[in-house]
């Protein structure tokens, strides 16, 4: 071969070579694609995987609400029979059911329209605790209209005759039925629910009363206990499950009736009461039909849910719990989109970075971190000094503690009140600063505050060696940043405390010089009419028995106390011989009479009280209906500790001798306020004073005192 043959092949050679795909290249993209493959294989078993765990976790967390929904409406039911059950289980109830029986007419029955009496009293004040009771409908005015009863409490007999009621309670004696069977059964029944006279959602419970002391016959109960009530937002209330996060899900109750099932409460947005029990699609109707288990279906609306369901033990109804599919099962579809996408995106960073490595250096990075973070550090550092000279500049101690105890920060005057140095106390542990004793205290006070994610306040007191001193502590959950005190960031907690000795000790003695005034206020005021002797203090005591006997908190119990022991103070300026005259006063002395209680409020207008003890007194004078003073004021807009008042001054009044007549007897007394009741007085303080007398030991004190007044009013005449 000759050179001239040789170059021309030597040429195209080359060209071969120059147009050769590298291998490195080559071997990249084989690595990439098998990367590929393998990547989505891998995610595509990923994202099967976190649906289903999506699932299991949902199934758990409707399982959860569904037994906490079940349990609460379980409760809730169980309340309501035993609320009945316990009316008819009243020694008193059986002992006059039983006369009843025996004797088979109320006229034959021993002092039965006074004992008729105290079991219509008995049930107001029992409707009255237990939620059996509510308004008729409509407004009461003096036409002949009907008004629709909605709540109440009833004794029937063994026939299903009434014999005592609370007022406007329903008729529901077509729903009974089957009274014989009940009454041998000797347990209660709940009916319902159902809709009431004025189309309300409404629940019934229905239990015999046995015989006093084993009288019953064969037939069993000698008569029984019906109690209606408004459902009204008290099952919706158990049907909510507090903290729910969820947007769509929701708890309702259904019932079997035949093939059908019965929506019952919490479906009121349902197409029809009643739907198909033999569905395979309907959720309500898969929980009805296998409780407990989990499945995806369609809701009555027609929209995929997660459905379970639990069935009560109060009632044969069942609680279905569901959340749409797409709220349950969407993130867990986007985080799919995302992480297809996410690959993809890695595969061409990876391409791209492979590019970019040859023209990068690690250094560059190095550099640009190093830099960040020195900017951070120095950010850092200004951080904590400005908060240092702001937490430096107030009066109480402020400090951080991290999950372990261990004090991350501390202000000037935190370490000032332990007499050590600011980083002395960085790092030691609560007990190490302040001692094992107090040191207890503070840090369950912050786990309590970690644990619940909520600020926590304390005041407690300890011995120093300058006395007893009494001490404030707020503890706040918070994020520890990293860096602090040298150490990680993480959960923990701002402490602040202050030392609230003096404020303490000052409202304490306030306090005590102002009740050493009411009472000697008090005692003024009754001195001055020998017939009103103790009046005000009598006044007092029953007002707060009243609001004790209502539960109601503390400030307001003391508000209705002195207000009662104060109310008189315009009596003062009523001359003597008003307040001491025997016989009718004329129109004139008692406007002077009445307008004294608002002389009272005027003198005490510029006293301090904890409670609204001025208004309560201007208030005092009102009616229910709105016809007393200050005219128009009527109903709930008149002040709890103004209703209560009245109820007590008018009961006082009554009980007490006066000039011209003799103290009325107890249940005189007594049939006198509630014939008042929705007119001059409230019904909860009156049923209140009522459930005090009989059932709380206030009747034999207040006879007693009753008598001494007669005994005064005799030795004067």
């Amino acid at each position: 071969m000759t050179n001239g043959d040789a170059k021309p092949g030597q040429q195209a050679g080359e060209a071969r070579a120059a147009r050769r795909i590298p291998r490195s290249v080559i071997g990249l993209a084989v690595a990439i694609v098998i990367l590929a493959v393998v990547g989505f294989l891998l995610i595509a078993r990923l994202i099967d995987s976190n649906k289903e765990r999506e699932l299991d976790a949902w199934y758990r967390q409707l399982g959860l609400v569904a037994d906490s929904r079940a349990a609460a409406v379980d409760d809730w039911l169980s309340a309501q029979r035993a609320a009945i059950d316990g009316v008819a289980g009243n020694p008193t109830v059986q002992f006059f059911m039983t006369e009843l029986a025996w004797a088979g007419r109320l006229e034959d029955v021993t002092d039965g329209d006074a004992r008729l009496q105290i079991l219509r009293n008995y049930l107001l004040f029992s409707a009255e605790q237990t939620g059996f009771t509510a308004p008729p409908e409509g407004a009461d005015v003096p036409a002949n209209i009907e008004r629709k009863a909605r709540a109440g409490i009833a004794i029937l007999t063994r026939d299903g005759k009434p014999v005592a009621a609370t007022p406007w309670t329903p008729r529901i004696t077509d729903r009974l039925g089957g009274l014989d069977a009940l009454a041998r059964s000797g347990e209660s029944r709940m009916i319902g629910p159902f809709k009431g006279e004025t189309g309300e959602p409404s629940l019934a419970v229905v239990a015999p009363i046995a015989a006093f002391e084993g009288g019953a016959s064969e037939d069993g109960a000698v008569g029984f206990v019906v109690g209606v009530r408004l459902l009204g937002q008290s099952l919706a209330e158990r049907l909510s499950q507090p903290g729910d996060q969820t947007r769509t899900g929701r708890s309702y109750l259904v019932a079997r009736e035949g093939d059908r099932l019965r929506y019952l409460a919490g479906a009121e947005d349902a197409p029809a009461p009643a739907l198909p029990a033999d569905s395979q699609r309907l959720a309500a109707a898969f929980a009805a039909q296998v409780p407990g288990e989990y499945a995806l279906r369609i809701d009555y609306l027609g929209n995929p849910v997660l459905v379970t369901g639990r069935a009560l033990t109060q009632a044969p109804w069942i609680l279905v719990r569901t959340v749409s599919a797409e709220e349950a099962l969407g993130e867990a579809e986007a985080r799919a989109r995302s992480l297809m996408i996410i690959f993809a995106l890695v595969l061409v960073s990876l391409v791209v970075g492979v590019l970019l490595l040859w023209r990068h250096g690690a250094s560059v990075r190095v550099a640009e971190a190093a830099s960040r973070h020195a900017a951070l550090a120095d950010q850092l550092e200004r951080l904590t000094r400005f908060l240092r000279t702001v937490t430096d500049s107030q009066p109480t101690a402020i400090a951080a503690v991290d999950a372990d105890g261990h004090f991350r920060f501390v202000n000037r005057k935190g370490a000032d009140d332990v007499r050590m140095a600011i980083p002395d106390i960085l790092g030691k542990t609560i007990a190490a600063v302040f001692g094992a004793a107090r040191g207890r205290g503070l840090d369950a006070d912050n786990r309590e505050a970690l644990a619940t994610s909520r600020p926590v306040s304390r005041i407690r007191s300890f011995e120093d060696d300058t006395g007893e001193r009494i001490v404030k502590s707020d503890h706040i959950p918070i994020e520890i940043p990293d860096g602090i005190a040298g150490g990680a960031g993480g959960p923990g907690v701002l402490m602040v405390i202050e030392d609230v000795t003096e404020l303490v000790t000052e409202r304490e003695r306030r306090e005590n010089t102002l009740r050493q005034l009411v009472t000697t206020l008090a005692t003024i005021i009754d001195g001055r009419d020998p017939y009103a002797a103790r009046h005000s203090r009598m006044v007092a005591d029953v007002a707060e028995a009243i609001a004790q006997d209502m539960g109601l908190d503390d400030v307001t119990v003391e508000t209705a106390e002195i207000a009662g022991a104060l109310m008189n103070l315009g009596k003062a300026l009523v001359p003597r011989e008003i307040l001491t005259r025997g016989g009718e006063l004329s129109s004139s002395e008692l406007d002077a009479i009445r307008n004294s209680i608002l002389k009272s409020a005027e003198l005490l207008k510029d006293v301090e009280f904890d409670g609204p003890v001025v208004e309560t007194i201007r208030q005092v004078q009102a009616h229910w209906d709105g016809s007393g003073l200050p005219p128009g004021l009527a109903g709930e807009d008149i002040l709890i500790t103004a209703r209560i008042v009245a109820v007590a001054n008018a009961f006082v009044g009554m009980i007490s001798a006066r000039a011209y007549r003799d103290p009325l007897p107890m249940d005189e007394v007594i049939r006198l306020l509630l014939q008042q009741v929705g007119t001059v007085f409230d019904r909860k303080p009156v049923a209140a004073l009522v459930n005090y007398l009989d059932n709380r030991g206030g009747r034999a004190k207040w006879e007693a005192i009753s008598r001494e007044t007669a005994r005064f009013g005799q030795n004067r005449q």
